[in-house]
């Protein structure tokens, strides 16, 4: 909500808006860590990541589940599987390392105010002219 917000306080045009939006989240969606994996984003693009509200609420979900997960891999017949990837290995292939939750949380505050205050600056920055403060006259 707060990204929307941002983004038709920065945009004028009422059309535009809601065609900017989508292209936006689906920027922050490749860097969130589902599709592109953290090590592989180019460094002149590394930033993105930490912009991304997407990553911080994935990151602490995966954290949240697959920390200290033990998994017992069997084929339907019931025969142990020779690979068994456990919690804490799914972590590190996500790049996601042991990080604790309440850090993702308090990025993902962070970014709702940051997106939230950089929005009223520019209603702030942009109200119409057309309706100027006017002093009422001083009466006895």
């Amino acid at each position: 909500i707060a990204l929307g917000m941002l983004l038709s306080a920065s945009i004028r045009s009422v059309e535009a808006a809601p065609k900017v939006a989508p292209v936006v989240v689906i920027l922050f969606l490749a860097f969130s860590g589902y599709f592109l994996n953290e090590d592989s984003i180019p460094d002149w693009l590394i930033w993105l990541k930490y912009l991304s509200f997407i990553r911080y609420a994935f990151q602490a979900f995966a954290v949240n589940e697959f920390s200290g997960a033990e998994f017992t891999c069997v084929y339907s017949d019931g025969r142990p599987a020779a690979v068994c990837i456990q919690g804490d290995d799914m972590l590190q292939q996500l790049s996601f390392g042991d990080d604790r939750i309440w850090v993702s949380c308090l990025a993902l505050g962070c970014l709702a105010l940051a997106f939230n205050g950089l929005a009223y600056v520019l209603l702030v920055l942009r109200r119409r002219r057309l309706w100027p403060r006017r002093r009422r006259p001083f009466r006895a």
